[in-house]
């Protein structure tokens, strides 16, 4: 019975030693439709188009995205989890959304700015929409 008690309070600490970190988060997505949200921990990551909301707390461990077509309110899910790990210092966490459903996280100090592939996947697919008359 000690031993039960001993490796709950041990857990409990551990747990209780686990840092949330509070960051600007923004999305970026490179998908054929507008996105209305992108979901990550039930905070919105904004439209997809790159805009900032500030100050989210985000707590590390491994979760899924998801985003709503703008268009007919569809619900996806990302095929692979992100990851926010402990103690990072960086002032923005931003996803990046692809069209095969992989999303990528980054970490920058930087103002975001989307990913050289989405970049190139735009222009290779000049039929998916527009995004602030950047590409």
């Amino acid at each position: 019975m000690k031993k039960i008690i001993l490796l709950l309070f041990i857990s409990f600490n551990l747990q209780s030693c686990t840092k949330n970190h509070t960051a600007d988060i923004a999305a970026f997505t490179y998908l054929p439709y507008f996105t209305m949200d992108v979901l990550c921990q039930g905070y919105d990551f904004g439209p997809g188009a790159g805009g900032i909301s500030i100050n989210v707390n985000l707590k590390p461990g491994e979760y899924p995205v998801y985003w709503h077509d703008a268009k007919d309110g569809k619900k996806y899910q990302s095929i692979n989890k992100i990851k926010i790990p402990e103690n990072i210092e960086y002032q923005y966490v931003v996803l990046h959304v692809y069209a095969n459903h992989f999303v990528e996280v980054q970490f920058t100090n930087n103002w975001p700015e989307a990913t050289e592939k989405g970049k190139i996947y735009r222009k290779q697919n000049p039929h998916n929409l527009k995004i602030n008359n950047e590409y």
